[in-house]
């Protein structure tokens, strides 16, 4: 079974880093406007899997802004990547 993974080039301090989507929670701060937080992870073998592309997909538009680029990406059961998809 084909599994995906959401993956991010974020900028970070000014640099661009990899990170990856590990889940969604509700927010419970009331101070601002977003209702879902976004968690994330730099370790690959973190990342939540997604047996569904276009769920992955978006998942990863939803969160996509020009400080952070995702990207899914087909993983195979011992990590190896197959291909990647811009969203």
């Amino acid at each position: 079974m084909k599994k995906y993974i959401i993956r991010y080039k974020m900028k970070i301090n000014g640099e661009w880093s990899t990170v990856y989507h590990m889940d969604i929670t509700e927010n419970d701060n009331n101070e601002t406007m977003n209702v879902y937080v976004e968690h994330l992870t730099t370790h690959k073998r973190e990342a939540k899997r997604f047996y569904k592309f276009g769920e992955a997909v978006l998942i990863a538009a939803l969160f996509e802004n020009l400080h952070q680029i995702g990207k899914v990406i087909q993983v195979s059961n011992k990590q190896k990547k197959h291909h990647e998809t811009s969203v």
